[in-house]
């Protein structure tokens, strides 16, 4: 298998260019498929299991309002209301998104965007150090999710009124998110 066959037939077809009688290909087919499916729902479980972690992290801190809500747990202590949220909020971005490479550019922009907020802490972090070396690192990272963010933004869609209005779900996340960090940030200090 070259590389135009490859391009052409995917890497699933590989099986088919071994010269192998047609049941084991069959079977080495099957296989492949297989393992790519695990593979891609075992990601699609490692996010939504992180994005859990991450939920129910905050409310356990009190980061966020409905803390004592998202913290509650079964028998078996597990989050269940964080787990609910989770889900709710993955099923309305799996069913208002209609294309997968919308959602594939639209999570690149999200998690480029939180990744350069880390950025901004390092980069304070170094200047007040005065590490010229880290410094640069940090500006290459942050030139690296520029060019992430912008290429993905482009790749959502070529009329901007349609990327903005698939990106806004990360707009409505942001403020909710500000919101709710405000509210528990606030009952903090009244406490």
């Amino acid at each position: 298998m070259g590389a135009k066959q490859l391009a052409t037939h995917g890497a699933a077809l590989f099986p088919q260019f071994l010269g192998f009688d047609a049941n084991i290909v069959n079977a080495h087919g099957l296989g492949i498929l297989g393992a790519i499916i695990i593979s891609y729902m075992n990601s699609i479980f490692g996010v939504t299991l992180g994005n859990l972690s991450n939920l129910y992290t905050l409310a356990k801190n009190k980061l966020i309002t409905c803390s004592s809500a998202l913290t509650t747990t079964n028998k078996q202590d597990r989050p269940v209301t964080a787990g609910i949220a989770v889900a709710v909020v993955g099923w309305a971005m799996l069913y208002f998104i209609d294309k997968l490479s919308i959602s594939v550019a639209i999570t690149n922009v999200g998690v480029s965007t939180a990744f350069v907020l880390t950025l901004v802490a390092l980069f304070l972090h170094f200047w007040k150090e005065r590490n010229i070396l880290q410094l640069a690192v940090t500006l290459l990272g942050f030139a690296s999710c520029a060019m992430i963010i912008y290429y993905s933004w482009m790749d959502i869609s070529p009329d901007a009124t349609e990327r903005l209005l698939y990106a806004s779900p990360l707009a409505v996340g942001l403020v909710i998110g500000l919101v709710m960090n405000s509210v528990a940030t606030c009952k903090k200090k009244t406490k």
